[in-house]
């Protein structure tokens, strides 16, 4: 288990990466003869619209592994278990996924319609769309 985790908050919300104080910041000083091994600063991080505590680590995976006494994995990850040919055609197919569903370089769909910003739509927004048209087209009932 971790010897000390450090809580000392930075001000502000935003992404972590803005927000983290940086591997020479003071809240790193260790106390009671203690190194702080993880760092907690800030309660306000923003992640897909949710605000998180968001946490630091000086050192790599394996580190963090043996600090919390984990053992590192024997492979790779799962993708490491595909052959290269499967890893291509994997990948081709994430590739072809993304632009069915994003546009040409993700930059949306000419013949799907804008935006209010001009910007072309992607599949799922041009679904989205129609859907509110089908809705907006319903009869309303009476109450």
């Amino acid at each position: 288990m971790p010897g000390l985790i450090q809580s000392s908050y930075v001000g502000g919300t935003g992404f972590a990466t803005e927000l983290y104080p940086g591997y020479t910041s003071p809240y790193w000083n260790g106390f009671g003869g203690k190194a702080v091994d993880l760092l907690q600063f800030t309660d306000a991080a923003q992640v897909a619209g949710h605000t998180v505590d968001a946490n630091a680590f000086r050192g790599s995976l394996d580190d963090l592994r043996r600090l919390l006494g984990l053992t590192p994995p024997t492979t790779q990850g799962d993708l490491m278990a595909l052959t290269d040919a499967q890893q291509t055609d994997l990948y081709q197919k994430i590739q072809d996924i993304w632009g069915q569903l994003l546009g040409p370089d993700g930059h949306g769909w000419p013949q799907l319609g804008q935006n209010p910003e001009g910007k072309n739509l992607t599949l799922v927004d041009a679904v989205a769309k129609v859907g509110g048209q089908i809705l907006a087209a319903q009869p309303k009932a009476a109450p």
